[in-house]
Formats: C-alpha cells, structure tokens, sequence
C-alpha cells in the first residue's frame, strides 16, 4: 500500500513538472457561469513573437482574469526554448463567445496581424 502511494505521488510530480498542455482550438470548451479556465498555446519568445488575445465586444459572456508563461527548466538553458503561454478566463453569464488570439511578428501591430487561433466557449 505504501509503495503504491509512493509511486502515484512520484506519477503526479512528474506530470505537475511538464507545466500546461496546449489547449486544441478544434474542441469547443464547455464551462457554467462562474468558472475559470485556462486556454495555453505553445510559444517561442526568442522568436520576437507574442500572442495577443483580442478584446471581447461588449456583453461578452468572458473575462479575461490572468496571464501566464511556462517553460521547463531545460528549455530555460537552451537558446530559443519553447514554452507555453497561458490565460485564465471567467465565465460571467450564459451565452457563447469566440476567444482569439494572435501571433504577432515583431515591429507589427496586433491589429494588422492575420494569424489568429479562435476558441469557441459556450457557458452554461
């Protein structure tokens, strides 16, 4: 029994050690009023890339409550290290929205940009 909870602890460690998962925009993301989630995308920050959420429009049933940036500690030590860029969203009221995002290039405005990822977010 002991050895068990041994190995489920280190199991949870090492999963708690890989950071957020990129979230899959193909999949709707299902919540009910009041909930938090988090929608993460891989990014590259040595690139001069950012992703940018754009604004919602008003009465939009999403609030955008917090931001985030996630890299192993391995990709740390490496020149051009991946990591993965996250925001956490409050669903407010019932309803539906599209949270987009935008990978913008360096030196361009994110309003110019045409590389956008769209999640669809239903609240129930």
């Amino acid at each position: 029994m002991y050895r068990r909870f041994i190995l489920l602890t280190l199991a949870a460690a090492s999963l708690a050690a890989c950071g957020p998962r990129p979230s899959d925009p193909a999949k709707t993301i299902r919540v009910d009023v009041g909930d938090k989630f988090r929608i993460s995308l891989q990014d590259r920050p040595g690139t001069g890339y950012d992703w940018h959420p754009v604004a919602f429009a008003d009465g939009a049933p999403l609030v955008l409550v917090d931001s985030g940036y996630w890299m192993s500690a391995a990709n740390r030590r490496a020149d051009g290290g991946a990591g993965v860029k996250s925001w956490t969203f409050r669903a407010l009221r019932e309803g539906s929205a599209t949270v987009s995002l935008v990978h913008v290039p360096p030196g361009m405005a994110p309003e110019t940009v045409r590389d956008t990822t769209r999640f669809r977010v239903i609240v129930k």
